[in-house]
């Protein structure tokens, strides 16, 4: 505190140009008008000067009126706070007790509280000579160049308004919206906010961005649990082991509302017969539920020695020599074709009727 209030010391102590040229403007306006009528007798600015900025810096007037003013001003405004006490404690009526509002009701409450703002401001300014009908059209006037400089949030305000009315979904509602699946957590005219369920973070949607909403928390969920079993087992068997097993998994699941129950065959893989299951759930349980399921029929079937298949794949190792060629017993091949050789030569030679000596040692 002692730091804020030496640094505003510091401040005013040592005025910046900028500062000092704002004073200087100030106490032009304020000096013109207090003498427009004594600087420029009988002109049309000391006429508009004196109906304008003068009613406020007029001494004369301002000693005479400026008292009833005053207090017109502060009785007009005690009755709008009066008021607006008045319709918040009409809009309790409506809120039970240790409970936050809904957001209908915080809707009205704040509409009806800005609304006699505005009624005050318009009183107010009444008082002090100002024409309503003047504030009423640069009123308008505003709202349509807000109206285009601010279209998208005016879109999100009218879909907030009809997602109010239609309630497709409440705060504590699980949805999914454009492919995100969250817990609703608050809702205003401009956005709704959702909580992922896994990670807890939060992600804010425009209300003019909410197209396709899917409410899962209406009914309750379905977790779906599907398991392979190998095709050399018979399924009349494995039925009759799953009948036995289910409301022992049911036992071990309490999340589970109802079931779990076998719905039979959903296809024919390439190496397994496709089993389905499912079993009611609230939706916050519904995946905790899926991913128990799974580990209760994986505990079963290894139990009941049910083969479940899994792709496999064959390796085969080749060896290869420095220069990427397939390694070979030269010895052995050169003794073959040495062999191959000899018994070539001397079929030759007895087909021609001449064999030597050397000839026939070297066929021997």
């Amino acid at each position: 505190m002692k730091e804020r209030l030496t640094q505003l010391k510091s401040r005013f102590s040592r005025p910046s140009r900028k500062t000092a040229f704002r004073l200087g403007i100030i106490a032009i306006v304020i000096f013109i008008s207090v003498f427009a009528g004594d600087l420029f007798p009988g002109t049309q600015f000391a006429l508009m000067v004196e109906r304008t900025f003068g009613r406020f810096f007029n001494i004369t007037s301002a000693v005479d009126n400026l008292t009833i003013l005053i207090v017109e001003s502060i009785a007009t405004l005690v009755f709008i706070w009066s008021l607006i006490q008045l319709s918040s404690w009409f809009f309790l009526l409506f809120t039970d007790r240790d409970k936050e509002p809904t957001m209908g009701i915080a809707l009205a409450q704040s509409t009806v509280k800005y609304l006699f703002y505005v009624i005050g401001a318009v009183m107010v300014l009444t008082t002090w000579g100002v024409d309503p009908t003047a504030i009423i059209a640069a009123a308008g006037l505003a709202g349509i160049a807000i109206s285009f400089g601010a279209q998208a949030v005016i879109q999100d305000i009218i879909s907030g308004v009809f997602i109010l009315v239609d309630r497709p979904y409440v705060v504590g509602d699980i949805v999914y919206v454009e492919g995100f699946r969250g817990l609703c957590v608050k809702m205003t005219l401009r956005t709704t906010h959702f909580k992922d369920m896994a990670t807890n973070d939060i992600k804010i949607f425009h209300n003019s961005d909410i197209r396709d909403v899917v409410n899962t928390t209406t009914y309750v969920s379905t977790a779906v649990s599907e398991i392979g079993i190998s095709y050399n087992h018979d399924i009349r068997d494995i039925e009759k082991i799953i009948e036995e097993a289910l409301p022992k998994i049911k036992e071990a699941i309490p999340d589970i509302i109802e079931g779990p129950t076998y719905l039979g065959i959903t296809g024919f893989g390439a190496s397994s017969v496709d089993l389905k299951f499912i079993a009611r759930c609230d939706e916050s349980k519904k995946f905790s539920v899926q991913r128990l399921m799974n580990r209760e029929l994986k505990i079963l079937f290894d139990e009941r020695k049910v083969e479940i298949p899994f792709p496999q794949v064959v390796l085969t190792e080749y060896k290869l020599n420095p220069t990427n060629q397939p390694i070979v017993d030269l010895t052995k091949y050169q003794e073959e074709q040495e062999a191959k050789r000899l018994k070539a030569r001397g079929a030759k030679l007895r087909k021609k009727g001449t064999v030597d000596v050397g000839d026939e040692e070297e066929d021997k």
